[in-house]
């Protein structure tokens, strides 16, 4: 070896042999006897590419390239040291100088649609590496690089079939495969990507990968008992497996399988702590069960790792606002729906908790511009219908209404708001159908399940059994299991001091309910009773002001979760909790099925109990809740005089002589609302205006300013044998 090409040649020997150290000492020797020589410089920058050194290859392939400044293959291997070393535009601009040396080139081809990929060019890769399966159609390597450059282009479909021509040109490859089934699952084509995932299996049954594709498409197909088996035997296989963990996190959440789906989360972000989409599904989880502070600590770290997350921002500003955090609350919605200026779902979880809050005028401007996006929205229809039926506007509703449930049949809150419309609009009947059928597509939906309830009082073919029989299914499905327990209060048993009486309702304002328990918080006895006040009322009024100047303690509690309101209570130190809502809208049942209070009432606001065991008692009357019926109920019936009570209001006029004293016509009136008048209610009234002749009845109810409403109920009363004069 006493030349520059004897020590080239047998540099090139321990090259091939693998022998890479002697080889490259005896390249540099060459360069040290011949500096720039081509041929030492563009093995030796092989060499160094091979062994981790891209950047040191780099000079070596200049030298090269120097001498041979067109060479196809130097400039292919510059391009590979280029990528290697992170260098992804260089590297492509080197494969297109190899590719116009010798056109058709297919490592070339291959390489820069790669790297147009890395680029984030996928379109243009996807080009380029069509040209190189024209060239080279039996290589399943670019086939399946094809693959991946159509799926990051948005082309689904053309990337399943570029996966499937890789995976039938090498049968054996199970990476291939794996490719192939997560495509066919991101079409929804789920039984071929099942069927794909078992032939996987079948040459590999360990293949971790291959069980969480099957998983995938198994759920998405229905099978969740099947699904859960598949993620479970690749997360055993692959602990580190995040996405088994998270989807069977996922599949449990949505079981309502508290603890075992926390732990499958905890497994998820052990295996990959900055994974957001975890973090976003578990804060979302564990603020669904009230655990809120540890929420905020996934949602917080979500929104810290994903700042333009639009998902996490609304799962955060949900949460806020049931701490009470309501400014921080609309903060995040807000943000979200600047985040994805042109989605609906932000507007609608805005225009939602908007509506909740009483503040439906924006509510209605949010949804109308979430409509504006996209017109045939079930979920904006059917909430912009109940914003107006809430503002008075039901001739305006019901289209809205109708068309969301034509849209979504099978998704319970449309289905549900629906039927809560039919009640405000005075068809109870109606409406029981549809808000029976939302229970059954949302058995976990506690406000579907409690409108219900509220129509159940409608009619009249439902017996007392029957209702109270609901109301024990809705405890069971939503608040079993959420006290305490009955001796956890540490009130001091003091005799001599003030009971402390706290008051939960939506309605403290100018409402029914509110005349009927308003005397009582106005005539408790001061010197040994203190009156606490827990508000969800949703827009304040003269009424609201009353209550509150009434009040020892007041608390606006309407955005805070169930759990924070037990909370506040229990560290209140209330003696007595009393309930005036029962299933109308704004209760807070689930916060006293925790038992925040040594003793808990139901009231005056809706006197047809409640299901809850850990309510103590319900105040009735004798005439209101036979004695027979009394065992049906959840709670003991505690009897006063009269159930309900009333002060005149103040505005109201001096009493005069009825005018029926007078010789004029006789006239009955109701003013209920009219889903509370019966079709055998209206045959009596019937019978009764024929009996007094020239009489007239009078009915009250904001739904007959709809003219398709006032016709409905004029068509009742026809039908009943009421003149409609």
């Amino acid at each position: 070896m006493t030349g520059p090409a004897e020590m080239l040649t047998a540099a090139l020997g321990h090259h091939r042999a693998g022998r890479l150290d002697e080889a490259e000492a005896l390249y540099l020797r060459v360069l040290g006897a011949v500096p720039g020589q081509p041929d030492a410089s563009y093995f030796l920058g092989a060499l160094l590419v091979q062994t981790g050194r891209p950047a040191a290859a780099l000079e070596r392939y200049a030298d090269a390239l120097r001498a041979r400044p067109g060479n196809p293959e130097l400039l292919f291997n510059a391009g590979v040291a280029l990528d290697a070393a992170g260098r992804a535009a260089e590297a492509a601009d080197h494969y297109r100088r190899s590719l116009a040396a010798r056109p058709g080139f297919v490592p070339a081809l291959n390489n820069l649609g790669l790297a147009l990929c890395r680029l984030g060019r996928p379109a243009e890769a996807a080009a380029i590496l069509r040209d190189a399966v024209s060239a080279a159609p039996d290589n399943a390597e670019l086939w399946a690089n094809l693959g991946t450059a159509l799926r990051a282009a948005g082309d689904p479909e053309g990337a399943a079939e570029a996966l499937s021509q890789a995976a039938g040109l090498a049968p054996g490859r199970t990476d291939l495969l794996e490719a192939l089934a997560a495509a066919l699952a991101g079409l929804g084509r789920n039984a071929e990507a099942a069927e794909v995932s078992r032939h996987c299996l079948a040459l590999a049954p360990g293949n971790a990968r291959a069980h969480y594709n099957l998983a995938v498409a198994l759920e998405a197909a229905g099978g969740t008992a099947a699904a859960e088996e598949s993620y479970r035997a690749a997360a055993a296989l692959a602990p580190d497996l995040a996405e088994a963990h998270y989807n069977l996190g996922n599949l449990l959440a949505a079981r309502g399988e508290a603890k075992a789906a926390l732990d499958a989360y905890g497994r998820a972000l052990a295996a990959r702590p900055d994974y957001v989409d975890c973090l976003n599904n578990r804060g979302r989880f564990l603020g669904g069960i009230g655990r809120l502070e540890e929420a905020m600590l996934d949602l917080d770290r979500a929104v810290s790792l994903a700042p333009t997350d639009a998902v996490a921002r609304m799962n955060r500003g949900d949460v806020r606002l049931r701490r009470g955090d309501r400014e921080g609350g609309f903060a995040d919605l807000r943000k979200a729906v600047a985040l994805e200026p042109a989605s609906v779902k932000p507007r609608t979880s805005l225009a939602m908790a908007l509506t909740q809050a009483g503040l439906l005028a924006e509510a209605g401007a949010v949804l109308q511009e979430a409509l504006a996006l996209d017109p045939r929205n079930p979920v904006a229809l059917s909430l912009l219908g109940v914003v107006l039926t809430l503002g008075g506007a039901t001739a305006e509703a019901r289209p809205l209404l109708e068309e969301a449930v034509r849209l979504a049949p099978g998704m319970p809150e449309v289905v549900g708001n629906y039927g809560m419309f039919l009640i405000r609009n005075g068809d109870g009947a109606a409406a029981l159908p549809w808000l029976r059928r939302a229970r059954e597509l949302g058995p976990g939906n506690e406000q579907v399940h409690g409108g219900l309830i509220f129509a159940l009082d409608f009619d009249p073919a439902v017996d007392v059994a029957e209702a109270q029989a609901e109301r024990r299914r809705w405890y069971d499905a939503h608040c079993r299991g959420l006290s305490p327990g009955r001796g956890s209060h540490a009130n001091p048993p003091d005799p001599e001091r003030k009971l402390r009486v706290g008051y939960v309702s939506a309605d403290f304002r100018q409402h029914s309910a509110a005349y009927c328990f308003r005397p009582v918080l106005d005539r408790h006895d001061r010197s040994r009773f203190e009156v606490h006040c827990y508000s969800s009322t949703p827009a304040e009024d003269g009424m609201t002001e009353a209550f509150r100047a009434a009040a020892d303690g007041w608390r606006d509690v309407g955005p805070v979760d169930d759990g924070v309101l037990a909370d506040i209570v229990r560290g209140d130190g209330i003696d007595i909790l009393v309930d005036l809502s029962g299933h109308t809208a704004g209760n807070r049942l689930r916060a006293f099925a925790r038992k925040p209070a040594p003793v808990q009432v139901s009231a005056w606001g809706h006197v047809t109990g409640t299901g809850i065991p850990e309510i103590d008692a319900l105040f009735a009357d004798p005439v209101l809740i036979p004695e027979e019926e009394r065992p049906l109920f959840a709670e003991r019936v505690v009897d006063l005089p009269c159930a309900l009570c009333l002060d005149p209001p103040a505005e109201a006029s001096g009493i005069d002589l009825a005018p029926a004293v007078a010789p004029a016509s006789f006239t009955f009136g109701c003013l209920n609302r009219l889903s509370k008048v019966s079709d055998e209610t209206l045959r009596l009234w019937a019978r009764l205006l024929g009996r007094v002749p020239g009489s007239t009845l009078l009915l009250k109810d904001p739904v007959l300013d709809d003219a398709a409403s006032r016709g409905h109920h004029v068509a009742r009363a026809v039908a009943a044998g009421i003149d409609p004069d």
